[in-house]
């Protein structure tokens, strides 16, 4: 996840502390010299700027809080806009995966299983050439989405919009999907190393957020990927 932008609480507990020892003591020394004007006028307005010093150290806390929370509000609407272009040619990456079997049912799968009856299906009846270009198609337009995520790596750290992690992740689904477009591209092509890359792609999957649920849609079409994602 994300690292949010949290305000220094330590800072303003230690601001409160000072500023309560400033209230405090003279308020102590009032009390017991109150019949001692000279002392009295003193403490008051040591005790004055003290009670002053907690209410503004409080509204400030709450201030910094209340722009925490902006700030983080607006990194997540930044990260959700990032991601939304990434997380469309997911689906359709998904969707293309049903589309190019021959099975044609009401069965929902998820988007692994439909891979897994698409290789055998491959492996039995050979890759045509319309099947390779548009299974091409998808996984190019998929590696370009990932390609613009990593090339904007400094910005996107920086402004704290991706986590290392989560970086790290479309780093390596990126370099998995070129391998399986190097290898739909291949005349003979290697289903064991396709089925293992589109397994690492899953595990990719599962690290990036708004991504991962789609791991576990079971679908029979698109519409069902697109409502299952309304809920984020």
């Amino acid at each position: 996840m994300t690292k949010q932008i949290k305000a220094n609480h330590k800072l303003y507990i230690t601001l409160l502390i000072i500023a309560f020892a400033f209230f405090t003591c003279p308020l102590i020394v009032l009390i017991c010299n109150i019949d001692n004007s000279s002392v009295v006028a003193i403490t008051s307005c040591v005790v004055g700027v003290g009670g002053g010093g907690i209410a503004s150290v409080v509204v400030a806390w709450l201030i910094d809080i209340a722009n925490c929370a902006n700030s983080n509000k607006e990194l997540q609407n930044t990260k959700i806009m990032i991601l939304q272009q990434l997380l469309f040619e997911v689906i359709c990456f998904c969707s293309a995966l049903e589309t190019a079997t021959t099975v044609k049912s009401n069965e929902k799968l998820t988007w692994k299983d439909w891979a897994d009856i698409l290789l055998v299906q491959l492996k039995t009846n050979g890759m045509t050439t319309d099947k390779r270009d548009f299974l091409t198609s998808k996984v190019e337009f998929l590696l370009k989405e990932l390609n613009k995520i990593v090339e904007n790596k400094v910005l996107y750290l920086s402004l704290n919009i991706l986590s290392d992690e989560e970086y790290i992740a479309v780093m390596s689904a990126r370099t998995t999907v070129d391998l399986i477009s190097t290898e739909l591209n291949r005349d003979g092509v290697n289903f064991e190393l396709l089925d293992s890359a589109l397994s690492d792609l899953k595990n990719d999957f599962d690290k990036l957020p708004y991504i991962s649920i789609l791991n576990y849609v079971k679908y029979c079409e698109m519409s069902d990927l697109f409502t299952a994602i309304r809920v984020l």
